[in-house]
């Protein structure tokens, strides 16, 4: 009897039966991975994707090519199959466990992640644009932590290439092709610097003026105002500063300008004059106090105190204001602040509060503007006491045009005008010096500089930027210098370096030292004695070194050659007023610069030379001498330095003051300060002397 089989029934138990031996086929190859058999698994698993991918297979090559202990290793492939799995997975939600390996979307997003981690600390230390897209194109189902950090690295890369080339149109091009960059703000900000420069770059009126007028919106407008304010005051252009202040009326620098035209056409203060400038400009704001300023701007007054509190004189020491306060500053654009037990407010030269206010604490005027505290908050208000900016936690003092505020517990700054110029959201942010300042991200340190460069937080500390544009930072406790566009001038290597002056450093490494300069290369072998309690210019001048071993001195230049060797002198100093500080047999003396002596060896003590003295004692006391090694004054005690022109001793318990020459100048002075170019004396009788240097 036969029975008839329907064609469906023949293709349903084929169907049954390879199915059966796919599935064994997976069994058999997982089984083989599970105990490290890679030849036979990888043979298998390509084997199930001959005719199309397979998810299961495709998660077992991922795993044989992320593996490193296997001769098949190799990330890129791992991250194809891994993918091909994925995707997979995550359209029918299967989940199979072969041997001890379980296949689902989740474990195989695992191994996607562990593959871009993989490559992505490749990709850091490879460092490369091209390496980054690579990364990107094959591990786009990565995490999003891992493609943020991709692109971000990438994004640096591309624009520090943009700063080099420093253009407005190839800034433009990053800001389009790279919409959701983190740097895009800070590419805005360099483009609009760009533009400015490009288009003010003959710093002529006809461009300041274009660009005001063209690029109103750009944040450097206000230094397009500054420059071109200060170009017409600098050729004392009238006209222009007239056209200035009517055609911009909302320039912060109006006030200024004002008060520029009013310098420029007022001179002898004779009432026709003013009658005659308040009718050519009837606009003039602030008639009576700014010319009130004006008049007292030439009145010189200098701080001095009485009873413990603070006040005014004029240069031949008569009190204009009286010293009622705890502290004061210096005249700024005509204004003092000064401070009365708890309040802080501003006097002009007339002991007037010209705003009428007191705050909590303020910092002085800079282009009419000037920041105070009140209510625990900082304000920018202009000469009206206007606030002109929204409030701050903190302010820090006015450094290269910019304020470092605080907000929100995190820094930026803003320019004297209350713009930002550089977000806040720094954990800390340095003042800036040398056109770069330091900041903290993190518990870790980098800079930024005013020409639009940053440098990526990876130092423990950093110093200040110098002149010669080097700062020294420290990782894993040592020390290294490097460069404000970023490029390593040595590594991290040293115990401690010692910024000597701009030119030179000092290298230390196990109580020994070397010079190094600012120029990339050594002075001198790193061999020599150092004395830390010593300051810095103990051991250079900036055109000689000294070196230290054993108690032994010398002098080098800076080509190596050696100008004075060791043991000749037990102590050596630098040239000063072309004499040169020695010590032997416990005795100074000076030597000109060819060596020979001028001074015989014969002093206890010496100082070096200044301002062609210097101060000297011996078995009589105290002596002034000059170059020539004349004595100019004497003394039992000892004689203080003053000031260039000025010194003091103290005599039956009277201190006098002596001139350069030795003439005695005034007996009985109680103390002294000096105040830019005046010096103060306080004597006996509660007089007040001042007197020029």
């Amino acid at each position: 009897m036969f029975v008839k089989i329907s064609r469906y029934s023949i293709s349903f138990f084929l169907f049954l039966v390879i199915t059966n031996i796919f599935s064994n086929n997976l069994k058999d190859a997982f089984e083989a991975l599970s105990i490290h058999d890679y030849f036979k698994a990888k043979k298998l698993f390509y084997a199930l994707n001959k005719k199309q991918y397979n998810s299961h297979a495709s998660y077992g090559l991922a795993v044989i090519y992320y593996r490193n202990n296997n001769p098949f290793h190799n990330y890129d492939s791992a991250c194809k199959y891994a993918a091909i799995s994925y995707n997979s997975l995550r359209q029918i939600k299967d989940t199979s466990l072969f041997s001890s390996f379980k296949v689902d979307s989740i474990n195989v997003k695992s191994i996607i992640d562990s593959i871009a981690s993989k490559q992505l600390k490749n990709c850091v230390l490879n460092n490369s644009i091209k390496v980054y897209d690579d990364y990107l194109k094959h591990n786009y189902l990565a995490s999003s932590k891992y493609i943020i950090t991709a692109i971000n690295n990438r994004d640096e890369l591309e624009y520090n290439r943009v700063i080099e080339v420093n253009k407005s149109d190839s800034t433009q091009l990053f800001i389009l092709s790279h919409p959701l960059s983190n740097l895009r703000n800070e590419a805005f900000k360099l483009k609009e610097r760009q533009l400015f420069e490009e288009i003010t770059k003959d710093k002529s009126e006809r461009n300041y003026i274009f660009f005001i007028t063209q690029q109103s919106q750009n944040t450097n407008i206000n230094l397009a105002y500054r420059t071109l304010l200060d170009l017409y005051k600098e050729t004392k252009n009238k006209d222009g500063i007239a056209a200035f202040i009517k055609n911009y009326p909302l320039a912060p620098q109006r006030v200024e300008a004002w008060q520029s035209l009013f310098t420029l056409s007022v001179k002898t203060f004779k009432k026709d004059e003013l009658e005659s400038f308040l009718n050519t400009y009837p606009d003039f704001p602030f008639k009576n106090s700014i010319l009130k300023e004006v008049q007292l701007n030439d009145l010189v007054l200098i701080p001095v105190q009485k009873n413990d509190e603070i006040g005014f004189a004029d240069t031949s020491g008569k009190i204009i204001i009286e010293p009622i306060y705890d502290e004061v500053t210096e005249f700024k654009e005509g204004l003092s602040i000064v401070h009365k037990n708890d309040s802080v407010f501003f006097i002009n030269k007339e002991n007037s509060n010209t705003l009428g206010r007191i705050f909590s604490d303020a910092l002085p005027f800079c282009n009419g503007l000037a920041p105070i505290k009140l209510n625990n908050k900082w304000y920018l208000i202009n000469r009206l006491g206007e606030s002109k900016t929204e409030s701050f936690e903190e302010t820090n003092e006015l450094s290269e045009d910019l304020y470092v505020v605080k907000q929100n517990n995190l820094y930026g700054a803003i320019d004297c005008y209350g713009q930002i110029i550089y977000p806040i959201k720094f954990d800390k942010l340095g003042d800036f010096k040398n056109g770069c300042a330091y900041y903290q991200l993190d518990g870790l340190f980098g800079f930024i500089t005013k020409s639009g460069y940053t440098h990526k937080p990876e130092f423990e500390w950093i110093s200040d930027f110098g002149e010669n544009g080097l700062a020294i930072y420290k990782n894993k406790n040592k020390f290294g210098l490097i460069k404000n566009n970023g490029q390593f001038l040595t590594p991290a290597n040293y115990d401690q370096i010692v910024k000597a002056n701009e030119l030179i450093y000092l290298m230390i490494i196990n109580d020994q030292y070397g010079f190094y300069s600012s120029d990339g290369c050594f002075l001198s072998e790193l061999n020599y004695d150092y004395e830390k309690e010593k300051s810095p210019s103990y051991y250079t001048n900036g055109n000689n070194l000294k070196l230290i071993k054993k108690n032994n001195q010398a002098l080098i230049d800076l080509n190596g050659h050696v100008n004075i060797d060791f043991g000749t002198y037990s102590e050596v100093n630098f040239a000063v007023n072309n004499l040169i500080r020695i010590k032997k047999n416990n005795k100074y003396g000076f030597l000109d610069r060819k060596l020979n002596t001028v001074i015989p060896c014969k002093y206890i003590t010496a100082e070096d030379f200044k301002d062609s003295t210097t101060i000297v004692s011996g078995k009589k006391g105290y002596q002034l001498i000059n170059t020539k090694g004349e004595e100019l004054l004497s003394s039992e005690t000892n004689i203080e330095h003053v000031d260039k022109n000025h010194f003091m001793t103290e005599k039956e318990g009277s201190n006098n003051l002596y001139s350069k020459k030795g003439i005695l100048l005034f007996t009985n002075v109680v103390s002294f300060e000096i105040y830019k170019s005046h010096l103060i004396l306080y004597l006996h009788n509660n007089q007040i002397k001042i007197i020029p240097i």
